[in-house]
């Protein structure tokens, strides 16, 4: 079964740095002097200034990045590195521009996220002390791919052991590689222009890391491309032992070397996560499994027991932790449980059928979840206000919470505003402990079915005002008035909402705490209080995609630049799913089971069925453009413009003569009237006012000849 594989690849980005080593040769660009590859490196002190003098050559020659976690091995290359460039400004010597790199993950145990907070205010003063050409970062994953809203919004499942990891694309590799870009811009190797990536990898750390730097020709005295997207690395400690690391961590501890930090908490953290001396350990007894006893997220599945967050949570202080045990715990237990599965599909095929599968987690199921982690929030919360602290972990956020409650109206998960009814819920006082149950066993997937959709989420011109579109836009304005455009989606003209966009999926902060403080208990009163409301039974008042369409039209969420089209065919198929009432809200599987067939039955047309069928295309495409035309509306700029400019159009209008509603619309901070026609109501009056008639004609007859026969053009 795929995990953490995006369950909606209409919003998966492409995935970076999953090119084959196999395609590229490594190129060694440049090499450390051969005084300094010579220097020897038995004894611990010897490696140390053997590192040190790489250090100083490449941070005076080349600019460097460290992308560091502020676990052993990186804190060990961090620490070596501002050692040196120290050095070389204690020599008066020039030391290249530098960045430090940190992600966060937003569910990171807790203890490591704070150590990364501790750890880079050190870095700062350090670089500050030394008035070094360096800075600290830290690079977040964008919010759609946040644990929170990937998972618990439904977009994906957690990633599980033995199966794929996208999640270290989604939340470090891809969050690091935009940060990186738009600090230092592309590597260019072939033009002499790159940034060194300074990493802390060790070949002693598992015979698959080993085979991986082989084939990246990665080295601790030279600067190798490692790819053909130009990343050039080096790796100062890819020959030391576990020994090695933990040795010279202990040294700066014990005052023996200096940098910028003693290292005492990161030894402290390791000694709580294996429950043991750390310098009693070593790379031969510990194991390749993915993650092992090492600190990673509070959420991760890859491994069967998070053997460092069940160590650390015996530990009297970090029983505050023991909540996100519970919750992966909870995770890990029921992943296998497929009645916590949805199952209708979401693509078309060829035969106009939908697979109807082991999909992704149920709405019932991330309705659970959201109360757990909610719930899990709020004690944090409260605990560290007795304790008079921050709290030391957020599972959802602000606009992670929006996030999710948006995603479930677009995909027809929930009744409107069940997400933030939840977290309205909580906040009065109801708690919903994280329950210990037993681990379901892996069963067979059950054979794919299918249900028949027909050519698309929508027959005809029957269900056209269903997607990203709001009718009372098109009553009250239309095109050009309050929030209209159109896109060309498939090879199809749709007219949508003016949407806000961003580079990427986003919940502006400030926005939302509006919405929370001013409409939270109306829109939550609307729709789960006593006397909450029910969608209406006809066209164009879909109760899917309420929630989704009202956060666009408040402007604090914004769509991801060129996913317009994407949004709107996502919002007609859960219309779809409405009306054959298969959306989460209303789903009953044994319904949908007997909707289904065993295989799709292929479609063989006749050639009188091609010819009707390539009737109806065009037959299609000209209501298409009836419909846009009977959308259009005109002011009165466009009537003096385009009409008559020696008519009085305005006059017309104040003296009720030619009818044109009035609609508010904002302009520079103020509220202003717009009066609008449309052009068959303007047909209407000129055919009952044949003097305005002819000076219509004669204006247009100039400016366009072929005109003077039709003023309307297709509007007919």
């Amino acid at each position: 079964m795929q995990v953490q594989a995006f369950l909606f690849p209409e919003f998966q980005t492409s995935l970076i740095g999953h090119q084959t080593v196999d395609e590229f040769s490594p190129i060694v660009l440049a090499e450390a002097p051969e005084d300094l590859r010579a220097m020897p490196e038995v004894e611990i002190e010897e490696k140390i200034a053997k590192a040190k003098a790489i250090l100083k050559w490449l941070m005076r020659d080349y600019r460097t990045c460290f992308s560091t976690s502020y676990g052993k091995d990186s804190s060990c290359t961090l620490g070596l590195a501002l050692a040196a460039a120290a050095e070389l400004v204690r020599d008066g010597l020039p030391v290249q521009p530098f960045v430090v790199l940190t992600c966060d993950t937003k569910v990171d145990n807790p203890l490591i996220a704070q150590l990364a907070r501790d750890e880079s205010a050190k870095v700062r003063a350090w670089i500050e002390r030394f008035g070094l050409p360096g800075s600290v970062h830290f690079a977040t994953p964008s919010l759609a791919n946040e644990f929170a809203v990937a998972i618990l919004g439904g977009r994906a499942l957690p990633s599980m052991a033995g199966h794929k990891r996208d999640c270290t694309t989604s939340w470090k590799t891809e969050p690091l590689s935009r940060l990186r870009k738009r600090l230092l811009g592309r590597n260019k190797p072939a033009a002499g222009q790159f940034v060194a990536s300074v990493t802390g990898v060790r070949r002693s750390e598992s015979p698959i890391r080993a085979g991986n730097l082989m084939k990246r020709a990665e080295a601790a005295d030279r600067l190798v491309q490692t790819n053909a997207d130009g990343n050039v690395a080096i790796a100062p400690i890819i020959e030391w032992s576990y020994d090695d690391v933990f040795t010279y961590l202990g040294m700066c501890s014990n005052g023996l070397e200096e940098t910028y930090s003693d290292f005492s908490r990161v030894i402290e953290i390791y000694r709580e996560a294996t429950g043991e001396c750390v310098i009693a350990g070593s790379d031969s007894n510990r194991t390749a499994t993915a993650c092992g006893s090492r600190t990673g997220c509070f959420t991760c599945l890859a491994v069967k027991n998070d053997r460092s967050m069940d160590q650390m949570v015996k530990e009297p202080h970090n029983a505050f932790m023991r909540p996100l045990a519970a919750f992966r715990r909870f995770l890990a237990n029921t992943f296998h449980d497929l009645s916590r599965r949805t199952w209708v599909g979401r693509t078309i095929d060829e035969n106009g059928y939908i697979r109807f599968a082991v999909d992704g987690y149920s709405p019932a199921m991330l309705q659970e979840l959201l109360r757990y982690a909610l719930t899990v929030d709020i004690e944090e919360r409260e605990a560290a206000a007795r304790l008079g602290i921050e709290p030391r972990f957020q599972i959802v956020s602000m606009e992670a919470l929006l996030a999710i409650s948006a995603h479930w109206s677009l995909q027809g998960f929930s009744l409107p505003y069940t997400g933030v009814a939840i977290y309205r819920q909580i906040e009065r006082g109801a708690r919903y402990p994280v329950p210990e149950v037993p681990e379901a066993p892996k069963v067979p997937i059950p054979a794919a079915r299918y249900i028949h959709v027909g050519r698309g989420w929508e027959e005809g011109h029957a269900f056209m005002y269903t997607g990203l579109r709001d009718v009372m836009i098109d009553a009250f304005g239309g095109s050009g008035c309050i929030g209209q455009r159109e896109i060309i989606t498939k090879g199809e003209r749709r007219t949508i909402m003016d949407v806000a966009n961003s580079d990427m999926f986003s919940i502006d902060a400030e926005g939302a705490a509006m919405f929370m403080q001013f409409e939270l208990d109306r829109v939550v009163d609307e729709w789960h209080g006593p006397g909450a409301r029910r969608g209406l039974a006809i066209e164009g008042h879909h109760v899917a995609g309420i929630e989704y369409r009202r956060y666009v039209s408040y402007g604090f969420l914004s769509v991801a630049k060129g996913q317009e089209g994407k949004v709107d065919e996502i919002l007609r198929r859960t219309a779809w799913r409405e009306r054959l009432e298969l959306a989460g809200y209303q789903y009953d599987h044994q319904r949908a089971m007997a909707m289904s067939v065993e295989a799709p039955v292929p479609v063989v047309h006749s050639q009188q069925e091609a010819l009707a069928n390539q009737r109806a295309a065009i037959e299609a495409r000209r209501e298409a453009k009836r419909r846009l035309v009977r959308q259009q509306r005109l002011s009165l700029a466009d009537l003096n413009r385009d009409w008559a400019p020696d008519v009085s159009w305005r006059r017309l209008v104040q003296q009720g003569m030619l009818k044109m509603p009035a609609i508010p619309r904002a302009k520079n901070g103020r509220l202003v009237l717009r009066h609008l026609i449309s052009r068959y109501a303007l047909l209407s009056f000129l055919q009952e006012n044949p003097l305005v008639m002819q000076r219509v004609r004669h204006f247009r007859t100039r400016r366009c000849p072929s005109a003077a026969q039709d003023p309307f053009g297709i509007a007919a």
